[in-house]
């Protein structure tokens, strides 16, 4: 129970925090919350309240009240820091801007909040709701853009800021001095020098004398000079920027069909193409429907691969830390309705539980009935022979993070999908007549976004590449989706590009052209 509450805070917290790409209730969510803060806004623009604008203001309030809750629950998930997150969120600068965004519109629950004097004064502050306006940093991503440029080319802008504030102030202390029955105060000075040097001058304090005029003229051909320097230079950030998110920082390989040949076998091209990824600091995971017992035979010549996506994402492994980062499992009360699928088709059944494989040792004899022949070695060496294992798939005590169907023709697990489509459960295919079944929510897609939440990683900065159905949700979030050129149409359509095949070092191609750009 414990597990499913944390759970369900984590995709609470997903769901609230700025969207990534691909996921879609997110992305919902900010749309949402974007409408409430415009609509919000509006009874501001009325000096009196009537009917709607009252109500336009306690429903968006409402909102806002519910989505400052909704971040002050997960704020573990965006703090890391345990229990102290909680006290320390409301103390973060978005989450001020969220309740100075909320106390002043209190008023509007209980009209015995108006002898309580703190609130009266936000009453008569109707102008701090504006605030509101800045919650939007929160959901926009252009504006993110803008002010990460400012974070990043914030010295050559203070150098700029410094120059300008010490022209306006030799200008006024010389004008100052030039015509003293005209500027009567420095103040009057300052102000003049600010006007001229922006170009903006409202004609009520202005220069009398020739040299004065002169210096005026001077004053404004500088403005031009001195606010194209912080124009060029955010221009410049501005690409700065854009090449930033183009900078790939980690890429992640389907391994059957791409980054295995034929022969199952990862090429020397394509492992020298992974260690010198690796040398210049790119992140490098492995996306597989296979258990992590099925991966353990590649990963001597995989060192340099850092994460596994792993049973379709239901794990998410560090190879280097050797550790669990996340694990989903199936339901239990959906083992039933799995078993009697099997129990109405010829099936063979193979099991992922805890990261290992537990095939059906009878079926498992005549693999090529269910079109495995190929995986014959890996099953030989890796995979735990079991009897009776739709008995097993009964057993309360096992935990199955992944179950995979493998059927004697494509007719047979289209039945078998058609009868496990009402559950909450992901169906895909794969293999020429498999039906991979795992937890609702969990895709390689969603693996990816949980290793770059993880790495800080933005998914702009990410590649992906695969062959084959189950590889959509992975190419469709990542930055860059690569199909190899052995995969099916579907994969090549959803890709931005497609390069060789995994017999001709495509998965090579893909580093040295996209990852580093060679």
């Amino acid at each position: 129970m414990k597990i499913k509450m944390r759970n369900w805070r984590k995709r609470v917290f997903e769901i609230v925090e700025k969207s990534e790409d691909g996921d879609r209730e997110s992305r919902l969510y900010d749309f949402f919350m974007l409408m409430c803060i415009t609509f919000s806004l509006i009874p501001l623009m009325a000096r009196n309240s009537d009917f709607f604008l009252r109500n336009v203001e306690v429903v968006t309030t409402m909102v806002f009240i519910v989505d400052y809750i909704l971040r002050l629950a997960t704020a573990d998930f965006k703090l890391n820091k345990g229990g102290l997150s909680f006290l320390l969120y409301p103390f973060t600068p978005m989450a001020i801007v969220d309740l100075l965004s909320i106390l002043p519109s209190l008023i509007l629950f209980d009209g015995s909040f108006y002898g309580i004097g703190f609130l009266v004064a936000f009453r008569s502050l109707r102008v701090l709701r504006v605030i509101r306006v800045f919650k939007v940093l929160r959901y926009s991503k252009n504006i993110s853009l803008i002010l990460n440029i400012f974070r990043h080319q914030r010295e050559p802008l203070m150098i700029v800021g410094a120059l300008v504030f010490g022209y306006v102030i030799v200008v006024a202390l010389v004008m100052f001095n030039v015509e003293p029955n005209t500027f009567r105060t420095f103040g009057d000075a300052v102000y003049w020098s600010v006007v001229s040097l922006t170009t903006i001058g409202y004609g009520d304090i202005f220069a009398q004398s020739g040299l004065g005029k002169f210096i005026t003229v001077i004053s404004a051909m500088m403005g031009v000079a001195v606010f194209a320097l912080p124009a060029g230079i955010i221009t410049a950030g501005y690409m700065e920027e854009l090449n930033r998110e183009r900078n790939y920082k980690l890429i992640a390989f389907d391994l059957d069909g791409t980054l295995l040949n034929s022969q199952k076998e990862i090429s020397q091209p394509t492992l020298e193409a992974l260690k010198k990824a690796a040398d210049e600091g790119k992140e490098i995971a492995i996306a597989t429907g296979r258990s992590l017992s099925g991966v353990m035979p590649y990963m001597d010549q995989l060192s340099m691969v850092h994460f596994g996506i792993l049973s379709s994402a239901t794990i998410i492994y560090d190879f280097w830390e050797e550790k669990v980062i996340s694990m989903d499992n199936i339901a239990w009360d959906h083992m039933y309705d799995i078993a009697d699928a099997v129990e109405k088709e010829d099936v063979m059944l193979l099991m992922m539980s805890e990261g290992v494989g537990l095939l059906d040792k009878e079926k498992a004899q005549h693999l090529e009935t269910f079109h495995m022949e190929q995986y014959e070695k890996l099953y030989r060496e890796n995979a735990t022979m079991v009897e009776n294992p739709v008995e097993m798939l009964k057993n309360a005590n096992r935990k199955y993070e992944k179950i995979n169907l493998y059927h004697t023709s494509q007719k047979a697990r289209l039945r078998s999908r058609h009868r496990l489509e009402h559950l909450p459960l992901e169906l895909v295919d794969s293999e020429e007549t498999a039906l991979e079944i795992t937890p609702i929510g969990c895709s390689k897609g969603t693996g990816l976004r949980k290793i770059c939440r993880y790495m800080d990683i933005p998914m702009k900065q990410t590649i992906a590449v695969g062959d084959a159905d189950n590889d959509l949700s992975i190419l469709e979030t990542a930055g860059l989706g690569v199909a190899m050129k052995n995969a099916n149409k579907r994969v090549k359509e959803a890709a931005n590009v497609v390069v060789a095949d995994n017999d001709h070092d495509g998965c090579k191609q893909a580093i040295e052209k996209y990852l580093l750009g060679d």
